[in-house]
């Protein structure tokens, strides 16, 4: 085997620069104390060295978050402690107030003190920790909780928040606790409403038995932003009708913008009450009156669905030019490319003239004229030629003269509403019989088509008043053989004003939801409004209402039983008030027991995470010194054959 002079120099070097980069390497160990330095010198042990220095940051990190969770805690324990003991000595003059042998002095003097304690108590609410934030507004920290009004009287600003602070890959503790949680649920209720005739509203009842807010962080953010709730008890349609089946609820909540909260759910037959839950409030549901069922019906009177003054200025500068009387609008054919032409007429039948025109035009299906506005109808109800409609003054916001429509029996009801394909009722009236007679027919419409289902007349006594009630009848055909029609009641009443009733005259009754034309929920429905009212007081008014009344003297026997009721009411809630604080100080206890028992968890895996590190990274000082001595060698030898080698020459044996 031939070994050139080439060779042997380059593998003379190579072996020279690998001991030099090897006692480079080894020197650079030594002298920071790790094995790696650079991602170079071990790719996969690098990658194992980040993730370990992430997780001793981490650790750092939930540290400094416990330091800081504890002295806030610490913090928020020790004002507590001074609200507790100045709320107990408000409770002590409460007590004192309530003492009927003292002078007008005396009670004054309880007063100025009452009033001094709720200013140092509300000094201690709106404590601020060493970052500047306040320790009780909720998670609104920049936020001072309890301003003073000009009236005197302290008003919460924060919110119901908590500062959650992580102390572990998994666990958050709360640094703080709210004013709102901790002063403002003197009384602890909310005050609920039924604005509204009482009597129609019965239906829906708040339990005496259990709490009617029974999820309060739940129930206070949703009430504050849906304002009052409406909810709507309806009957659920039959299809196909069984008459032997009891009449099925269901029930639907929008909130005060019309917004749904709760879609149409089934109650059942409402034979016994049932509890709804919503969103942490509950109320009790029963069957609600024939009678406080609502329809949504729309007026068509002649061609006519609705009239305004849509500007008044106007409207009046025309009936002082023609006088405040009724007027008639008679519809007359196209005769260009307008949508139809109309002419008005007042009282005596005379052509109104405006502008020095008799004959008008009209497009986009309204008519306008002198501030007045008609909104009209279309397609089969829209207005026909040689109609008319009478506009009486004042003008009223429903020009029907149907003015209700109510359910007089629930199974005949229910058969005729599971009749009605589109679930639209129209009645159109016939007064040309006779002053004593209206008929009318009626319709099922389905998509806009209508189908009559019966034309009918009702004869009224001459002694009925102008408002009258007609029962409505509609046709049923049995196939028989033979086939017969048969005119069957529909358990609805319709109360009309035979005074002012139209010939020709509409109303459009809704009587079930049409999914093919709208989404809105259109059943008739019983209906009630929930108005809420937060009842809660903070200690801080409690005790300047008491120094008022105490302020405010006794001159006479009814005022003395209202300082009476006064003071008994603060003496309880100040005692409420020291319960809910000693419950937070309890629970700060319980979490700076936590903080202490996950600072030792970390402390236990930060040992062993720096542990696991130090035997990836650290050196092993002897294994390297002992290591960078051989490289020595190895190098001094490789140097001392490269001399020898170099100087070796073929001439000198010849």
């Amino acid at each position: 085997m031939r070994i050139s002079t080439q060779q042997q120099y380059l593998n003379s070097t190579s072996n020279m620069q690998r001991s030099q980069n090897n006692l480079a390497r080894l020197q650079e160990q030594i002298e920071t104390g790790k094995k790696v330095n650079k991602p170079s010198d071990d790719p996969v042990a690098s990658a194992q060295i980040q993730k370990l220095e992430r997780e001793l940051s981490q650790y750092d990190k939930y540290k400094s978050n416990i330091d800081v969770t504890q002295r806030r805690l610490d913090l928020e324990s020790s004002v507590l402690d001074d609200i507790h003991t100045a709320t107990d000595r408000m409770r002590q003059l409460a007590i004192q107030g309530g003492n009927d042998t003292l002078t007008e002095a005396d009670r004054k003097s309880i007063a100025n003190e009452l009033r001094v304690t709720a200013d140092y108590v509300a000094g201690l609410m709106n404590t601020q920790d060493s970052q500047g934030e306040y320790l009780f507004a909720g998670s609104k920290g920049g936020v001072q909780p309890y301003q003073k009004s000009p009236e005197g009287t302290y008003t919460y600003h924060g919110d119901e928040g908590q500062r959650m602070i992580q102390v572990a890959p998994d666990l958050y503790i709360p640094s703080n606790d709210s004013g709102r949680y901790l002063f403002e649920s003197a009384d602890d209720e909310y005050v609920f409403s039924k604005p509204g005739d009482p009597a129609t509203s019965g239906h829906l009842t708040f339990p005496t038995d259990r709490e009617a807010v029974y999820d309060e962080l739940t129930f206070e953010p949703f009430i504050q932003q849906a304002g009052d709730l409406t909810v709507s008890v309806y009957m659920e349609k039959q299809t196909p009708f069984d008459p032997l089946a009891p009449v099925s609820y269901g029930y639907r909540v929008t909130d005060s913008g019309g917004n749904e909260v709760v879609g149409d759910t089934t109650l059942g037959d409402l034979a016994n009450p049932v509890e709804v839950q919503l969103n942490g409030l509950r109320f009790d549901i029963t069957q609600p009156r024939l009678e406080d069922f609502e329809f949504k019906r729309e007026p068509i009177v002649n061609g006519v669905t609705a009239v305004e003054a849509s500007d008044k200025v106007q409207a009046k500068a025309f009936t002082d030019e023609h006088g405040f009387t009724n007027y008639s609008v008679e519809f007359l054919a196209a005769t260009g490319t307008e949508q139809g032409r109309y002419q008005i007429r007042d009282a005596a039948n005379n052509l109104v003239e405006i502008e020095g025109e008799t004959d008008f035009a009209y497009n986009n299906d309204q008519i306008s004229f002198a501030g007045f506005t008609l909104s009209l109808a279309t397609g089969a109800q829209a207005p026909t030629v040689g109609g008319s409609f009478e506009m009486r003054l004042p003008l009223e916001e429903d020009i029907s003269n149907v003015d209700d429509v109510t359910i007089r029996d629930s199974a005949l009801y229910n058969e005729f509403a599971s009749s009605l394909a589109g679930g639209e009722l129209m009645v159109e009236f016939d007064t040309d019989n006779s002053d004593a007679v209206t008929g009318y027919e009626v319709f099922s419409v389905n998509g806009g088509v209508e189908t009559s289902l019966g034309t009918f007349t009702h004869s009224f006594d001459s002694g009925v008043p102008a408002n009258a009630t007609l029962d409505l009848q509609y046709n049923v055909t049995n196939p028989g053989p033979p086939v017969t029609t048969v005119a069957t009641d529909s358990g609805l009443s319709l109360s009309l004003d035979l005074n002012n009733i139209q010939n020709g005259e509409r109303a459009s009754v809704r009587v079930e939801d049409d999914v093919t034309t709208t989404s809105e929920s259109e059943h008739p429905s019983a209906d009630v409004v929930i108005h809420t009212e937060d009842g809660r007081r903070n200690v801080l008014d409690i005790a300047i209402n008491l120094a008022e009344a105490l302020e405010a003297g006794i001159t006479e026997s009814g005022h003395k039983l209202n300082v009476d009721d006064v003071t008994a009411d603060a003496i309880e809630q100040f005692k409420v008030a020291n319960e809910r604080v000693l419950t937070a100080q309890t629970a700060i206890g319980s979490r700076s027991g936590s903080l202490e028992e996950q600072l030792n968890t970390n402390l236990d895996f930060e040992l062993f995470t720096k542990t696991t590190l130090s035997s990836i990274q650290d050196l092993d000082y002897t294994e390297a010194i002992t290591q960078l001595r051989l490289e020595e060698v190895v190098l001094q030898a490789s140097q001392a054959t490269f001399t020898r080698v170099a100087n070796l020459s073929l001439f000198d044996h010849l």
